[in-house]
């Protein structure tokens, strides 16, 4: 008895229940016109309108995607949800019941695609899961050229028995129809038309929007690395557990021996100073170096020119002058004094930077090309950032020696354009490309970091500064106590190589609060004693200062040329 009670129960709550509630809102027409050019873009235009019943959000569907969306005649922003965007109506017209006709228009990149069997096929959705139910659906199709095949349909709910509701008509390159039942909400209606590569050539799209990118870069890797493997190819640089620094090796000259850079002045000032060539005087936003004695034959010839240089006129020279800014950029644009540290046959790392850097050239223009789909300024969109390109992946490369060495704004600058690209990659639809751009251009300057092919001198050296900046970046406090016993200036002694290899921040937290009261190389007034980590601060500071000159250079020649033209 109790189960026929269970039983009656629930007979009784089946029959009770409400009627499920018809939707809230319905789209009681719909007109679709879209128009397919030869490049396999479609321009869609709808003519809506909504009825609602019941107050609340609504929102208008279109394909995921659809690019240059408006709504009336006005840019909108949509909402990406699963398959579809969502255009907010509720913006437009409130949140209120009544009629609502609205018009919208958005492009479609590429609606012609190749299937497994090499033909070419068309998709066009005529509707995206709209949350309404469609009481009427009118459209209309035309096509560069006239077509003889006929279309398919498939709908979401109905699957291709929806081809049986629908009236289409076909005369020369343009099809109509419309449905002849109404259509449930969250309905999917896609239209799907065999095409010919008369009407769509495939091959010429391929090669000049979708693949350019891909190819070009393919090409120039393969030709970088080819021209890696014959003239610069070498072993990962090894690494020899050192407590020191190749002897006489000056702490500019790390980047030098390290990964063929141009000599750094400011470092090498340090270093003098630390020998006890002259002293380092900052002043509020100006440093000061003060002569103490000439240096002699114990230094190189390439480093007792540039001592001269600096103190050519008196014993004192301002590192925050013009004098001191053209001289650091000379040396920087100069030849670095390698040729003991590389092998007569190692190639030109410029030629394999170059290569790689083409890659980006190729990537920009694809990107480019895509960015500015569908407007009149495609192509001028597309040689920018092709430049861009370029320009990025220069620097991309530029960025990995300094992952070695005092950081500078280098490598934040380079973090900063992998990052920016690698978002307009997201914006032109094509992430992977843009992720494995800026992958390949690291790897390109992980592999000409090291500079090629090296003598043995070359090796060692590179491998006991390495091994040196090892130390100095685990030595432990107990070590560095036991050392300092012996010798109280030792920080002091390894600022000026930690401050190049950009491990000074760790060298000098590992002295702990030790107190420390005058440098011998800096003058610098203190009150009291500081700790390793000031003293690394005030160090920084000064150099920053000392290579802040350098920007004098460019403004100076700037500033004589227009003169020289207003004359």
């Amino acid at each position: 008895m109790k189960r026929v009670l269970i039983f009656v129960v629930l007979l009784l709550a089946v029959f009770c229940l409400p009627p499920k509630a018809s939707a809230a809102t319905g789209e009681t027409s719909m007109q679709l016109q879209a128009t397919v050019s030869a490049d396999s873009s479609c321009q869609v235009k709808i003519n809506a309108t909504v009825y609602k019943d019941t107050p609340g959000a609504f929102y208008f569907s279109v394909p995921q995607d659809a690019v240059s969306i408006t709504l009336n005649g006005v840019s909108v922003p949509t909402l990406s949800e699963g398959s579809v965007k969502l255009i907010s109506l509720s913006d437009q017209f409130g949140t209120g019941t009544g009629s609502f006709p609205f018009t919208v228009s958005y492009t479609l990149r590429d609606v012609v695609h190749k299937t497994d069997n090499g033909t070419l096929e068309l998709r066009l959705p005529l509707l995206c899961s709209n949350a309404y139910r469609v009481d009427y659906l009118r459209f209309s199709l035309t096509l560069p050229d006239a077509v003889d095949t006929r279309p398919t349909f498939q709908s979401g709910y109905y699957q291709s028995n929806i081809e049986k509701d629908i009236v289409y008509s076909m005369n020369k390159a343009t099809i109509t129809g419309s449905t002849a039942k109404v259509l449930v909400d969250h309905e999917t209606l896609l239209l799907t038309l065999q095409v010919t590569e008369e009407m769509f050539p495939q091959p010429i799209l391929e090669i000049f929007s979708s693949d350019i990118d891909q190819v070009g870069m393919l090409v120039c890797a393969v030709l970088a690395l080819l021209y890696w493997i014959w003239k610069l190819r070498c072993l990962p640089p090894r690494r020899k557990d050192s407590v020191s620094l190749p002897e006489g090796l000056n702490a500019g000259l790390l980047g030098t021996a390290l990964s063929l850079q141009s000599a750094d002045l400011s470092l090498m000032v340090f270093h003098w100073a630390k020998l006890g060539y002259l002293r380092i005087k900052p002043e509020r936003e100006r440093v000061y170096l003060l002569k103490r004695m000439d240096m002699g034959n114990e230094r190189s010839d390439f480093e007792q020119k540039i001592f001269g240089n600096l103190f050519t006129k008196s014993d004192k020279a301002d590192c925050s002058g013009y004098r001191y800014a053209l001289l650091s950029q000379r040396i920087k644009s100069a030849q670095p004094p390698v040729r003991h540290l590389v092998d007569k046959r190692s190639g030109n790392r410029r030629i394999f930077r170059a290569l790689s850097s083409l890659c980006g050239l190729f990537v920009g223009l694809g990107t480019g090309l895509a960015l500015g789909f569908g407007s009149a300024f495609q192509s001028f969109i597309g040689i920018l950032f092709a430049f861009l390109g370029y320009f990025t992946a220069h620097h991309i490369q530029n960025c990995v020696p300094y992952l070695f060495l005092r950081k500078g704004r280098q490598l934040f600058f380079s973090s900063i354009l992998a990052i920016v690209w690698v978002f307009f990659s997201l914006l032109a639809g094509r992430l992977l490309v843009g992720i494995i751009f800026v992958a390949l251009e690291f790897l390109a300057g992980l592999m000409a970091c090291f500079g090629g092919r090296r003598t043995e001198d070359g090796k060692d050296a590179m491998a006991q500064i390495l091994g040196f900046r090892r130390y100095i970046n685990r030595v432990s406090r107990e070590s560095l106590e036991a050392i300092s016993k012996q010798n109280p200036d030792y920080f002091f002694d390894l600022m000026p190589y930690a401050l190049a290899l950009g491990v000074s921040s760790t060298f000098a937290r590992q002295f702990g609060s030790k107190p420390f009261r005058e440098c011998p190389y800096i003058d610098f007034p203190l009150r009291d004693t500081v700790t390793a980590a000031k003293w690394n601060k005030i160090m920084e500071e000064t150099l920053e200062k000392m290579d802040a000159s350098r920007q004098q250079v460019p403004l100076r020649e700037f500033s004589k040329k227009v003169q020289s033209l207003t004359r």
